[in-house]
């Protein structure tokens, strides 16, 4: 796996465990090997190299458990902290773990839950009011919390009207379905904007939309959103009642603008995204941005794009 002396060795250790990092010349003659190496006890559990090409090569001795939740935590709790080169590893090694299991289609079961290894299960009933009758379009949220467990614990508030959406993509990329996709989740919001109007307000048809724009900003709203609900979809904007809502953890950063997804939630997001489009006959023209659909900060969800 590598070649000659190391250029660079760094130990990382919690309790028993070890994290062994390494930079050899490599064998290919061009550039260099990464390796990161888990033992226990001094006993090698698994391994996983990064070659120069990008290509990802996990070696399993025993298990690859341990290997794995460090990657996806980034070796949290271990002493020392992760020096910048092997930050980069593993920012690179997540990617590549989770680019290749992020392939194949989904299947939903009947229970409406989603069996595909990159999908975790954590249903929260709380989450869920009735039935979802129909599934025409996805909504794509971010979270406005730093972290998953936020999220999460936001599920378990036992309120009435308990707002949330059927998944969660963690900074990681990690995917959470958190909804079954046969129930209806309070994600989209209480106001819902004029599609005819946001598309075009030159070109709108719909005379008493026009007329709306004539009123306060209050009374608009409210019109607007009680013309739009008596309509059906695609003449409007998606509703809780005929949308999934997809997550994304991050903060807002001011009242327009939010943080930038990471490259793994973005990745994340496209597979999940195109793998609901395939599994409800979607298209890319019936997924929609928080903001465009209800009157949200500008930025949320402003860094995420799909095909």
């Amino acid at each position: 796996i590598v070649n000659g002396e190391a250029q660079l060795e760094e130990t990382y250790k919690k309790g028993n465990e070890a994290f062994d990092y390494a930079i050899f010349a490599s064998t290919t003659g061009r550039g260099n090997d990464e390796v990161l190496r888990h033992t226990v006890f001094g006993i090698e559990m698994s391994r996983v190299v990064l070659y120069p090409n990008g290509t990802i090569d996990f070696r399993i001795t025993r298990n690859r458990i341990g290997l794995d939740a460090a990657i996806r935590s980034g070796l949290q709790g271990c002493v020392p902290s992760p020096s910048d080169a092997l930050k980069a590893f593993l920012q690179k090694a997540a990617s590549g773990k989770r680019n290749k299991q992020l392939e194949g289609a989904i299947k939903i079961d009947k229970d409406g839950m989603v069996a595909h290894p990159s999908v975790i299960s954590k249903r929260f009933p709380l989450i869920e009011h009735g039935a979802l009758d129909a599934v025409h379009a996805i909504v794509v949220h971010q979270t406005d919390s730093s972290t998953e467990e936020a999220t999460l614990n936001s599920y378990r508030l036992k309120k009435p009207d308990l707002a949330g959406a059927h998944f969660l993509i963690a900074k990681d990329g990690t995917i959470y379905q958190t909804a079954s996709v046969n129930k209806r989740c309070y994600h989209v919001g209480r106001l819902l904007k004029s599609k005819c109007l946001e598309i075009s307000k030159d070109q709108c048809q719909d005379p008493a939309a026009v007329k709306a724009l004539t009123l306060g900003w209050a009374a608009q709203v409210e019109a607007l959103n009680k013309l739009e609900r008596a309509k059906q979809y695609p003449d409007r904007y998606p509703v809780n009642g005929d949308s999934i809502g997809i997550e994304v953890v991050g903060k807002s950063t001011s009242k327009t603008t939010y943080e930038s997804l990471t490259g793994l939630q973005l990745t994340s997001a496209q597979w999940l995204i195109s793998a609901l489009n395939t599994a409800f006959s979607l298209t890319a023209a019936d997924v929609y941005k928080h903001p465009q659909v209800s009157y949200k900060n500008e930025g949320e969800a402003a860094s995420i794009s799909w095909k």
